[in-house]
């Protein structure tokens, strides 16, 4: 009896020998597992960290790639440029005139005087105010047609009226100018030789006299017909269609709040100043062809309100 009890005390010392061995091995096993995650979390860290800089250092180095690249191309394009610009590849063999009425082309070539060079070195702003020297031009552009071909596209100046200037020398005391719709003044047309355009003086004829000028009134070719008598005629007739312009003969600007127009046919308008002049237009042709051949009279002061007077 005392031998088993003895045995039973010395394995229950035993076993509360192993308790606390097992125990103390399982919380020391904790801390290890814990200090090799930390460990293994900061490897990671540092491997990111790196990996990181590596690509902050490679966003440097492919932008200056992409800058030095883009500095290649435009010295690339400047060296190209250089030797199309003065490179005989692209020279002026042939110049066309467009857009001519009464000027003659071959006449223009010369007052363009595009000089012996090359398509992108021609100064296209030196040949258009070449050509706009002269008068009868009222509008010049140049383009260039590669690989050798010059184009110039011109608008000319139209007469729209002939204005009686007084005149102690010429014949009847009267200079009749040519008039553009713009209110240039184009030229004498006593002189139609000297005008530069191919103007005939049946044409000139054609054309509605502005009469009864006051003696100030002055012209010089290229210059702008500042008077008001003209100005009243130019817009009065520039309102008008063209077919019932045609048929004016005259238009009186002695008052230019009371203008007087005479048609070829013999009628005369009493036209007021130069507003509404459309609907005094329309208020005339209206009238001639409720009374065709007979109208000898009208006044559309008040276009709304037209009176006249008819042989029958």
């Amino acid at each position: 009896m005392a031998r088993n009890s003895s045995q039973k005390s010395s394995s229950s010392a035993l076993t509360r020998r192993r308790r606390p061995s097992q125990a103390t091995s399982r919380a020391a096993s904790r801390p290890r597992g814990r200090v090799s995650s930390f460990a293994d979390t900061g490897r990671l860290d540092s491997a990111q960290v790196r990996l990181r800089s590596r690509r902050v250092e490679a966003k440097p180095r492919s932008r200056r790639r992409i800058l030095l690249l883009v500095a290649a191309l435009v010295l690339i394009m400047i060296a190209l440029a250089a030797v199309l610009y003065f490179s005989p590849i692209f020279s002026i063999d042939d110049v066309q005139i467009q857009g001519t009425q009464r000027l003659d082309s071959e006449t223009l070539k010369t007052q363009a005087a595009v000089p012996d060079t090359t398509l992108p070195r021609l100064d296209q702003v030196a040949v258009v105010k070449r050509l706009e020297q002269n008068v009868w031009i009222e509008d010049a552009q140049v383009s260039l047609e590669f690989p050798h071909t010059v184009v110039i596209k011109v608008s000319e100046r139209q007469p729209l009226a002939v204005a009686n200037l007084a005149s102690p020398t010429a014949s009847g005391g009267v200079d009749p100018w040519l008039l553009s719709a713009d209110g240039i003044w184009l030229g004498s047309s006593l002189e139609l030789a000297k005008l530069g355009a191919a103007v005939t003086s049946s044409q000139v004829q054609a054309l509605p006299q502005i009469v009864s000028l006051p003696g100030s009134v002055s012209a010089a070719i290229g210059q702008s017909a500042g008077d008001a008598q003209d100005q009243s005629a130019l817009k009065v007739l520039s309102a008008f269609d063209q077919d019932f312009r045609n048929g004016i003969a005259n238009i009186d600007v002695t008052n230019v709040s009371d203008l007087k127009i005479k048609l070829r046919n013999n009628i005369e308008i009493d036209f007021g100043d130069s507003s509404l002049a459309l609907d005094k237009e329309k208020a005339i042709v209206a009238l001639e062809l409720a009374h065709p051949n007979s109208l000898t009279y009208v006044n559309v002061r008040t276009p709304a309100t037209p009176t006249y007077r008819a042989l029958r």
